[in-house]
């Protein structure tokens, strides 16, 4: 008996399903729409841009530029002029994809960094043999700014270990780079991201051993840069160049990404001048710290300094999304 019972069920299940169907009911699986995605992605850019968005056929896409729940349907490109945050959802109206009905995806977040990175103050040692230590920069550091610190120092047996300012970490963007002939002067560049708004804040270096006879610190803080979790950096910095004679001092890699370009170099005697196109920074001790904003996109660029007395050199730079 049981055996005809087992034989039947599929029978009586499927007759079930067909009458289920012929008064109107179906069966679907319900999935949600795919978070929307933005292009160009999310990133710093000099000039400004017109997003994209997509998802699913048969969805509305709902977009913010605010950071507030997406609530503006989406008809066409969005353009950004500033740095702004950018959310969107996709929500299932369409007939035809049935399954989307009433579902909604995920939130897509972007943040978009438009416009140059902006240079706001300096603080560095006063020359002579300097200091491990800044003073305090002049006015307080803004929220979510970047701070680029330039180290120089007159020893070959030890290197920066450390750089704090009691609110922020820092970042080795460059180890030592030193002069061919003379490698008892080195320098470096470090960096903290996303920094706090404070007051006081001074940048101190720390080494690996004895405090080298001459350290010099210049610290630098700019505006709207790259703030998120994969950090500033455009691109991987490029080793350091270093040359014993020349009229002019060039890093030995371009940029091909970002938005600004930090340099900085040291040499043995003499004075620097900023490379074409560069503004200084600093001339902390006769020494050249520069920056530029980046052209365009596709304008590949690389730090330069002039050399008049081809004096024996280092140099080094980072680029900046």
């Amino acid at each position: 008996m049981s055996d005809a019972y087992l034989l039947l069920a599929p029978i009586v299940l499927l007759v079930i399903v067909a009458l289920l169907r012929f008064v109107g009911c179906s069966f679907h699986t319900e999935t949600l729409p795919a978070a929307p995605t933005f292009n160009p992605p999310p990133g710093g850019y000099i000039s400004p841009q017109s997003i994209t968005m997509t998802s699913d056929a048969g969805t509305q896409i709902l977009f913010s530029t605010d950071g507030s729940t997406p609530t503006t349907p989406y008809t066409g490109p969005v353009p950004l002029s500033s740095t702004t945050t950018l959310k969107a959802i996709a929500q299932g109206t369409s007939a035809s994809e049935a399954n989307f009905i009433g579902g909604t995806s995920t939130t897509t977040t972007g943040k978009y960094y438009v416009g140059p990175v902006g240079w706001v103050q300096k603080t560095e040692t006063d020359g002579g043999a300097g200091g491990t230590s800044t003073p305090a920069f002049a006015n307080p550091t803004g929220q979510g700014n970047l701070i680029v610190v330039w180290i120089f120092y007159q020893s070959a047996a030890v290197q920066v270990a450390s750089v704090s300012d009691g609110a922020n970490t820092y970042h080795q963007a460059c180890p030592p780079t030193a002069m061919p002939n003379n490698p008892q002067f080195s320098q470096e560049i470090w960096y903290a991201w996303d920094i706090a708004a404070a007051s006081g804040v001074a940048v101190s270096a720390a080494f690996s051993g004895a405090t080298p006879v001459e350290v010099q610190v210049s610290a630098h803080e700019y505006s709207n840069a790259y703030q998120e979790p994969d950090g500033p950096l455009a691109d991987t910095p490029p080793p350091g160049s270093a040359g014993a004679n020349g009229t002019s001092i060039g890093t030995v890699s371009l940029m091909t990404r970002g938005r600004l370009v930090f340099g900085a170099s040291i040499v043995r005697d003499g004075q620097e001048a900023p490379g074409a196109g560069f503004t200084p920074r600093s001339t902390l001790a006769n020494n050249m710290a520069e920056d530029m904003n980046v052209p365009s996109p596709s304008t590949p660029v690389a730090a330069t300094f002039g050399n008049p007395a081809s004096e024996d050199w280092a140099a080094q730079m980072i680029t900046l999304k």
